[in-house]
């Protein structure tokens, strides 16, 4: 008879435990205990170029489009974790207007799914906060869905979004 209910009692817990377990594996990508890492389809050392992205500009300061604008950026994947990674900003050019500054540094922190994240980077005369969202891609060809920059650089400062896709504009 204990020896009936002991192995019924083993059953019963390990059934509880493979239950629980599938639980936790089964809550997703993204979350707490998820089996898949947030930044997986990027490798540690992988440089990610983004082509020209397009947009506008405001000043910060009257909140009117003042015109075009475009940049490109390569970020390097330099640190993965289970919920995120760390990229870094190599290079690239943001050109308000006909005026162009070359990105020197930088980096962004990618959160769930590997798709979003927020930074902060410098170029030749400025600095800038942003974040990114609809991050793709891979090191031959990858491209964002937005990157919206809070660009300062002496006294200007401007609010920069870029696309990879032309946004339609209702008036």
């Amino acid at each position: 008879m204990k020896k009936t209910a002991i192995a019924v009692s083993a059953i019963v817990a390990l059934l509880l435990v493979g239950g629980a377990a599938a639980v936790l594996a089964n809550q997703g990508p993204g979350g707490p205990f998820s089996a898949r890492r947030a930044c997986s389809r990027y490798t540690i050392g992988e440089t990610l170029p983004l082509s020209t992205m397009k947009g506008h500009y405001y000043n910060a300061t009257s909140y009117k489009i003042n015109g075009k604008a475009n940049g490109t950026f390569t970020f390097h994947v330099s640190q993965a974790y289970a919920s995120g990674c760390v990229l870094s900003i190599s290079g690239g050019k943001i050109y308000i207007g006909s005026i162009a500054y070359s990105v020197v540094n930088g980096t962004v922190l990618i959160g769930q799914w590997g798709l979003n994240g927020n930074g902060l980077g410098a170029t030749s005369s400025g600095s800038f906060l942003f974040s990114i969202t609809g991050l793709h891609g891979n090191s031959t060809k990858a491209g964002a869905g937005a990157i919206q920059l809070d660009f300062r650089s002496g006294t200007s400062e401007f609010l920069v979004q870029l696309y990879s896709w032309t946004p339609s504009v209702r008036r």
